[in-house]
């Protein structure tokens, strides 16, 4: 029980954070993810991993994502704006790591990463997305999920719950990484 109450308030933490990334201008955007980008060459230096590659990052050190976010507790508490700019990037990064273990996360982060991909031409091409978390990978399976999610409109117009026969057929893999 305590998981699922777990993975319903990574749910809701990051819908609050894309909604929050979507309301702001491209060059607080930026701002934001300047930090974010300081907090990872800061935990790279320290050895914990590199953020860009979150399922290397987490396999790794499996305790990073709640160290993130005692840090980002710690600055939230401080209340100082430094400490809350420091507490939004710090968001960025574990969300990112929480989208390596919960699939519906993972749909979250990359629409999340593709609204900070605004913020990219302000940056000068310093910044590009994390490993696994590019938004134009889902933008490529988008045929083969619609013809999935189909199976029971086609089974329910043919008054039949099966799929049809032809979508029996094995299905080709997706790479899961460009």
């Amino acid at each position: 029980m305590y998981k699922m109450l777990r993975k319903r308030r990574a749910v809701r933490d990051i819908e609050n954070y894309l909604d929050m990334a979507r309301s702001m201008d491209d060059q607080d955007l930026a701002d934001t993810l300047i930090i974010a980008l300081q907090i990872r060459n800061n935990l790279v230096r320290l050895g914990k991993g590199d953020l860009m590659t979150p399922w290397r990052a987490v396999a790794e050190n499996p305790d990073l994502p709640v160290e993130i976010d005692q840090a980002i507790r710690h600055w939230h508490a401080q209340g100082d704006l430094f400490s809350m700019t420091r507490a939004c990037g710090a968001l960025l990064w574990v969300h990112s790591l929480r989208a390596v273990t919960h699939t519906d996360i993972r749909v979250r982060a990359r629409a999340l990463w593709s609204e900070f991909a605004r913020a990219f031409p302000h940056l000068g091409g310093c910044a590009t997305f994390p490993e696994g978390l590019d938004p134009s990978i889902v933008e490529e399976r988008v045929p083969h999920w619609q013809n999935v999610r189909e199976w029971r409109m086609i089974g329910a117009r043919h008054g039949n719950s099966r799929p049809p026969a032809w979508l029996d057929a094995p299905l080709e893999p997706v790479p899961l990484l460009p």
